[in-house]
């Protein structure tokens, strides 16, 4: 979300988006022209502006106001979850669109050369999703030095063999990279 005017500034801008993906067997490319067909739409309507203006009104907020309403949401998503499991479900005619919630990808630029601590070369980045309520996979995506790191985090009650999540991650991308290769070969020396 950074402004060109921006670029020298420190921090984040950040926002978000919903896209909404088909849950159909499909082969990678039609997948991904999937993706990139709704995220454009998403781009186009200016929805990620709208969301980041909601962030960037955080800013104006007192952190110890931020605080509590970080506090209550949590707790109140927490508890429709408990809720819904003892309940059969009905707790989220009452919770609304939040109970929707239960996967999230983030993508963050980093650094394209090596971070020193101390004098100690960092080697790998890897990023962390905080998951709450019904939120029960995180993958953060970060690049660093010339590689990509995926960072996936998964809570137990809402999924409990994030090792095959991982599998799946692995073999979609080797399956959209074979499909890149066919593609675009790799250019003889």
């Amino acid at each position: 979300m950074r402004r060109e005017s921006e670029a020298e500034e420190m921090g984040n801008r950040v926002s978000m988006m919903f896209p909404e993906a088909a849950a159909t067997p499909m082969d990678a490319v039609e997948r991904y022209r999937s993706v990139v067909d709704e995220t454009e739409r998403i781009k186009a309507a200016r929805e990620p502006q709208r969301m980041g203006l909601l962030t960037a009104s955080a800013d104006a907020t007192a952190p110890g106001l931020q605080d509590l309403n970080s506090r209550m949401t949590n707790v109140a998503i927490e508890a429709a979850m408990r809720l819904s499991e003892f309940s059969g479900g009905m707790a989220r005619m009452f919770a609304g669109p939040a109970m929707g919630i239960n996967f999230i990808a983030t993508n963050l630029p980093g650094a394209q050369v090596p971070m020193y601590l101390a004098g100690h070369r960092m080697l790998d980045f890897v990023g962390l999703v905080p998951l709450a309520g019904t939120l029960g996979y995180g993958v953060a995506i970060v690049s660093y030095n010339q590689r990509l790191f995926f960072g996936l985090i998964a809570e137990p009650r809402l999924m409990p063999d994030v090792a095959f999540m991982k599998s799946c991650v692995a073999s979609a991308f080797e399956e959209l990279k074979g499909a890149a290769q066919r593609v675009m070969p790799a250019e003889e020396d």
